[in-house]
């Protein structure tokens, strides 16, 4: 089914076949699961924005396959604006969700392959770039939510994506036990703290001081609008000084 607003990928998530456990237990329906509803409201932002007039330059693009309208986050870029506009909506989408909205990382996954099957091809005479273009023309025409993950390839770096795993054989007990997630705490803010995060943690909480953002989570969403303004005047000021 071709996903155009949030009630769309809703359904489509409904409709998938999946057989889906949380803590143990089976979720009857993920699309109405209380702890996978805040990743399904984020995501589906992505949607309903590019349906608003006032979002529709930024979350929408003209696909170079088809030349029809698609998601933006289905578009390979072909230009520096392009690119700008990656990051505009990426900020427009953040001043709304003050989350992960779940598509960046599939987003450059396609435009990182689309080069890379490319060469891959020119060196070797492959087909991997035809096939890729078939499939893309498929995910830009349904609008699909890519998804990608990054592998941590050392047990003292942090990872990211939608998914983390030590490399090699699970069956075997790993002697670092950094070396996969594990939860070492909960804490009322925070739905638990995992090993390998605390370099990042540090990061954050310094950040958020020198800002002067409270710890509070309530605080967060209309403090990140109000930096995410401040950016943006920000940056009208550097365009306005390289113009004059």
């Amino acid at each position: 089914m071709k996903i155009k607003s949030k009630q769309d990928y809703v359904e489509s998530l409904r409709q998938q076949p999946l057989n889906i456990y949380f803590m143990g237990e089976k979720v009857p329906d993920r699309s109405t699961f209380p702890a996978f509803l805040p990743h399904i409201n984020c995501a589906a932002k992505t949607y309903e924005m590019a349906l608003a007039p006032e979002y529709e330059e930024l979350l929408t693009a003209k696909s170079h396959l088809t030349g029809n309208k698609i998601n933006r986050f289905t578009h390979i870029h072909q230009s520096v604006d392009d690119l700008i506009k990656k990051v505009q909506m990426l900020r427009a989408l953040a001043h709304e969700t003050a989350s992960c909205f779940q598509r960046c990382v599939g987003f450059d996954a396609l435009n990182a392959l689309y080069m890379t099957t490319y060469e891959i091809d020119e060196k070797y005479g492959t087909e991997y770039f035809k096939r890729l273009e078939k499939y893309l023309a498929k995910i830009q025409e349904e609008n699909f939510e890519a998804g990608a993950g990054h592998w941590r390839r050392h047990p003292g770096n942090a990872s990211g994506g939608q998914g983390s795993a030590q490399p090699g054989d699970r069956q075997v007990r790993r002697e670092v036990p950094e070396g996969h997630r594990r939860c070492l705490h909960r804490d009322p803010h925070e739905s638990l703290a995992t090993a390998g995060e605390h370099d990042r943690r540090h990061r954050v909480d310094r950040e958020h001081a020198r800002r002067g953002l409270s710890t509070e989570p309530k605080d967060h969403v209309s403090k990140a609008r109000q930096i995410g303004r401040e950016d943006e005047d920000g940056q009208e000021d550097c365009q306005n000084h390289r113009v004059a």
